[in-house]
């Protein structure tokens, strides 16, 4: 059930959001932070009261500083971003305490659109940023071995394509389709069925289908990915 103060937060993280998204939009110039800044503020919002969320603001807070590399893009394009708010989402579907994944998703949404209109790709820092926020959001909504099980599935080819490819390679075509597909749904479904399930099994199917999606990334990014700069 939704509370008022779910609403309240939702919107507040949002109007975040939508002002980070500004500043870029009006001072291009900041775009090599504003990810990591919007993931930020939803770590400060998201882990507000919640003695877990200390050391997501921090590590959050430290992404920031280093600015992001444009020449080093990551290997899903412009969708990443997007890709990191939809696994959200399925955080927010399946953690105890939906808070931090609903200030991250607020956060990170207007920034997402804007840079997936401008074409804007991230970088290794602004990556980290979006890993951050996934795993902070899992953390501080519910933490133990669930938590880290849903992170992993979560995150997926969001974390795992530059370190299999590298960045400043790209899928193309119908295989960066059916890339973003399967990371879409992982992403989305993934933290739910881990959190009903036991330790074992859950265990057995995250890393057989992130050892999956590494693979089809590995297979077709070492024969079809391109250099894009």
């Amino acid at each position: 059930m939704v509370q008022r103060y779910h609403l309240e937060l939702a919107v507040i993280a949002l109007a975040c959001g939508a002002l980070v998204a500004a500043v870029e939009l009006y001072l291009p110039r900041t775009s090599n932070r504003t990810v990591a800044i919007a993931a930020a503020l939803g770590a400060l919002l998201g882990s507000w009261g919640n003695p877990r969320g200390v050391l997501w603001v921090i590590v959050a807070a430290l992404v920031v500083v280093s600015a992001d590399d444009p020449e080093q893009p990551h290997p899903l394009g412009r969708h990443t971003v997007a890709l990191t708010v939809v696994a959200l989402v399925g955080i927010w579907a399946a953690v105890p305490d939906t808070e931090p994944p609903l200030a991250a998703i607020g956060a990170l949404l207007p920034i997402s659109v804007l840079q997936g209109v401008k074409g804007q790709i991230p970088g290794p820092g602004a990556t980290a940023a979006l890993v951050v926020a996934v795993a902070g959001a899992v953390w501080v909504g519910s933490a133990g071995w669930g938590a880290a099980l849903a992170t992993v599935g979560a995150i997926g080819l969001i974390a795992s394509a530059p370190i299999i490819i590298g960045f400043n390679r790209a899928f193309h075509g119908r295989r960066l389709v059916v890339l973003l597909m399967f990371q879409g749904l992982v992403g989305l479904l993934m933290p739910r069925w881990v959190m009903s399930r036991p330790v074992g099994m859950a265990v057995v199917v995250v890393v057989a289908i992130n050892l999956g999606l590494a693979a089809l990334a590995w297979g077709w990014g070492r024969g079809d990915s391109l250099r894009v700069r």
